[in-house]
């Protein structure tokens, strides 16, 4: 059976999915979507032919409503921020963050094919912080890795500007409904820097944990939400919410 799956990953790379070419995805969770084979997604194909992430596209799908604001922190090259586009039916809008300068880059290439989704899309150059300013970046182990910079870190360090979910908030209109949130293991500090925001308005959280799921856990029931999960991600409900 692997022999076979890794076969037909090999004729679809060669015959179909080949770098540099344009393709609109035929079945799956990114169903219509169309992705540009360049940079990580020539390295990515299965979104082409497999759900990205199933456990949270099937919690976006109950939960992802016509009309919303939804920030995505850590927008990557926009699989998740085009599926969420594609689930608001051409009314709500989405503030997409992302502070890695390639991967922005592709990311508004991939954003610029789908204007059949007929949804406002915000692409924001910066990195998700506690404060906003300027913050150091690493250089990750894949183009999904890259993160705030760490002790010991040793591959490129860049520097970017950075923002402060409560800051940004304060600058624009329409909070959030729902903010997802992956930034390789920095999502307390995207949360602290959204305690305003979190407190006002509530909305509804996902964050992938990388494996600090029980201090997350503990911070968003302080914060007054129920909390539940799937093996990389946790989904914070306010307790308001329960039942509706």
């Amino acid at each position: 059976m692997t022999a076979l799956r890794t076969l037909f990953h090999r004729l679809l790379i060669a015959i179909w999915l080949r770098p540099g070419t344009v393709r609109r995805v035929p079945i799956g969770g990114q169903r219509g979507l169309y992705f540009e084979l360049r940079g990580p997604l020539a390295k990515r194909v299965s979104v082409f032919y497999r759900t990205y992430e199933k456990a949270v596209s099937a919690w976006l799908d109950a939960h992802v409503k016509s009309g919303m604001t939804i920030y995505v922190v850590g927008a990557h090259v926009g699989v998740h921020v085009l599926t969420i586009a594609r689930r608001l039916h051409g009314t709500g809008r989405i503030i997409a963050f992302e502070g890695w300068p390639e991967n922005f880059t592709y990311f508004q290439r991939n954003v610029a094919l789908n204007t059949q989704l007929n949804v406002m899309i915000e692409a924001v150059a910066a990195c998700v912080a506690a404060e906003s300013g300027t913050i150091e970046m690493a250089e990750g182990a894949a183009d999904g890795k890259h993160h705030i910079i760490r002790e010991g870190d040793t591959a490129r360090i860049i520097k970017v500007p950075s923002v402060s979910l409560d800051d940004y908030y304060q600058q624009h209109s329409s909070p959030p409904a729902l903010i997802l949130v992956d930034v390789e293991g920095y999502e307390a500090d995207v949360l602290r820097g959204a305690a305003g925001l979190i407190a006002e308005h509530k909305p509804m959280l996902v964050l992938e944990h990388h494996d600090k799921a029980d201090a997350l856990r503990a911070t968003l029931k302080k914060l007054g939400y129920t909390v539940t999960e799937s093996p990389k991600h946790l989904y914070a409900m306010p307790v308001l919410q329960q039942g509706h």
